[in-house]
């Protein structure tokens, strides 16, 4: 964000020489989607099916410096996130792979998404409440750069294994990107802010204690946001070589522009770790959006007097991983499946300071 990095380097360009200062960068990202590997259910869901109702992708990019209490960084935050009946995600399954439909069975259709792009500037400071513990107050200005957020909600009617229509499908959404209509539209200006809170609590000599809350308040405004409510039509299909359906489908409805309050989720992330000798010590995790959360149960080993490797478990994804860190330098890789391309759960980190 140009006015963040402006503002580092008019108003700090002395304090980011001193030695004192600590200029670091963070990338975080995290992919969760249990009816298919990540790169399937992006394309052409033709993984085997598990049954689900959610899914949630989350990136994070951030460079910034510490000087004493103080510290300003520019980042980019990606936050998407879908919920679903399972019939939805079934029937999505067996139709992209021309799988019999079960014809006594009405599919219902409940879909609800959000996802926001947006690049900030983030201001904050640091403070003791006490001996053993620090707080950390963070206030960001946001630029949205990219939005959908709306449902889809009816039903779905087989007429055979192979053909089928739709029964009162309805679609609301707000968006910068008319997908579905495929019209030309005027992208939305989206502004907003963000609060963050992180706590840091040293329990005892060998207990410490840390909690982050990322958009613990935030939201975008969006100006002159396009909007579409619409009745979704099978009455336009054709048939393949096989016989199986293909739908066009047709949409009639309305379109508005109008401002649009797009809340943030809260990112919630809190580590307790407990040393058992001067070589390992215990661990757990949690992380933790509004729509999913993921406990973490993991074991450090101490490398030297500044290095350490961490293995670690999370269990309702069946993901295991790994984390190599020192003073300087973070990286961390964990995933359900030593194939990565095959994920369902996929998170990787890296973190460097100078």
């Amino acid at each position: 964000m140009r006015f963040g990095l402006l503002f580092i380097l008019l108003f700090f360009p002395s304090e980011v020489l001193r030695a004192e200062t600590q200029i670091y960068s963070k990338i975080e990202s995290l992919f969760y989607t249990p009816s298919q590997p990540f790169r399937q259910f992006e394309s052409d869901w033709s993984a085997p099916y598990l049954k689900a109702n959610r899914a949630i992708q989350y990136n994070w990019w951030e460079l910034g410096f510490k000087y004493k209490n103080w510290s300003a960084s520019i980042f980019h935050q990606e936050y998407g996130a879908i919920r679903y009946a399972p019939d939805s995600g079934e029937f999505y399954w067996l139709t992209e792979n021309n799988k019999p439909l079960q014809i006594d069975r009405v599919y219902e259709v409940d879909i609800d998404v959000s996802y926001v792009e947006m690049q900030g500037f983030r201001l904050a400071h640091q403070f003791a409440l006490s001996k053993s513990v620090k707080s950390e107050f963070g206030f960001s200005i946001l630029k949205g750069s990219s939005l959908l957020s709306g449902s889809l909600k009816g039903n779905i009617i087989p007429l055979a294994e192979d053909d089928y229509e739709f029964d009162d499908i309805g679609i609301d959404y707000y968006y910068s990107n008319d997908f579905l209509f495929e019209r030309e539209v005027s992208e939305p200006v989206g502004e907003g802010i963000s609060v963050d809170w992180n706590l840091y609590w040293q329990r005892s000599r060998k207990t410490n204690i840390t909690f982050e809350a990322r958009n613990l308040y935030g939201y975008i405004k969006w100006r002159d946001t396009p909007y579409t409510v619409a009745k979704v039509s099978s009455d336009n299909k054709e048939y393949d070589e096989n016989g199986y359906v293909i739908v066009h489908a047709t949409l009639q409805g309305q379109h508005h522009s109008k401002n649009y309050y797009q809340r943030l989720p809260a990112i919630i992330k809190l580590r307790s770790v407990l040393q058992i000798s001067d070589q390992w010590s215990v661990l757990f995790e949690l992380f933790h959006t509004d729509l999913v959360s993921f406990p973490i149960f993991g074991a450090t080993r101490f490398i030297g007097s500044s290095s350490m490797v961490e293995f670690f478990y999370t269990p309702n994804v069946d993901a295991i991983g790994l984390r190599f860190k020192n003073s300087k330098f973070a990286i961390h890789l964990s995933s359900d499946n030593l194939i990565l391309n095959r994920s369902r759960y996929l998170s990787i980190g890296f973190q460097l300071s100078i």
